[in-house]
């Protein structure tokens, strides 16, 4: 995997020097000012686990794996440049490029994707140490209490990444099929059609009025972003 870059709206690119294997896959990035953050999985087999940063637009790099307390998701998410992952033991968030963490300390789950919006925070957890019952979770006082809003989703089939645009919620799940939520997770609907298949893990993201999808596919939506934050 790489990572490209560029200054002109897209009319040339640069690519950006990693320092990882060719056997390595980037799953998520983060740039905040002149700090690029990545993480994603290496080795042959794609089974060892990275987490590294460039505090000078990718000219140099440090292994910051061992800045993080527990085991991650490979999702790093970035809201109003604060660093959010989740771990085999709740959520952790970082507001200095991910040098010190916290964690929410009344979600003590493993947590595999997480996405914020104003005060509310939408977790995918796992339901039990077997890793094979998912659902998703939901508090609207930054972390203080949560709330399950999995009901109507798959139970025995993996969310992959959650994501919120104007007042849907959206959560892709491992099989390519993609749920939407009008009422904020109150009641859940398969979509039908337009939705992107062809990559389980690749998270969802939001730019402007448009869910992004990591292998290139987009679907844009209706809604006014004036909400957003």
């Amino acid at each position: 995997s790489q990572i490209y870059k560029t200054a002109d709206n897209g009319q040339n690119w640069n690519k950006i020097n990693l320092l990882v294997s060719n056997f390595s896959h980037i799953y998520s990035y983060s740039v905040i000012d002149n700090s690029i953050i990545i993480s994603g999985w290496g080795g042959y087999w794609g089974t060892i686990l990275f987490f590294r940063a460039s505090f000078d637009n990718g000219n140099t790099w440090i292994n910051y794996i061992d800045s993080i307390p527990n085991k991650f998701s490979p999702q790093i998410r970035n809201f109003n440049d604060t660093l959010y992952i989740g771990t085999k033991y709740g959520i952790y968030y970082s507001s200095n490029k991910g040098l010190n963490w916290n964690v929410f300390k009344n979600i003590d789950t493993c947590v595999s994707d997480l996405y914020i919006k104003g005060n509310n925070i939408y977790a995918i957890i796992y339901k039990d140490n077997s890793y094979n019952v998912f659902g998703l979770k939901k508090s609207n006082d930054n972390g203080n209490t949560w709330i399950d809003i999995s009901n109507g989703l798959p139970q025995n089939n993996e969310y992959t990444s959650v994501c919120a645009l104007g007042n849907k919620l959206y959560l892709k799940v491992y099989d390519d099929s993609l749920y939407v939520s009008d009422n904020d997770g109150l009641n859940w609907k398969p979509m039908q059609s337009g939705s992107p298949n062809g990559s389980y893990y690749n998270p969802l993201s939001i730019f402007n009025d448009t869910v992004y999808y990591q292998d290139g596919n987009t679907f844009e939506e209706d809604e006014e972003m004036s909400d957003e934050e």
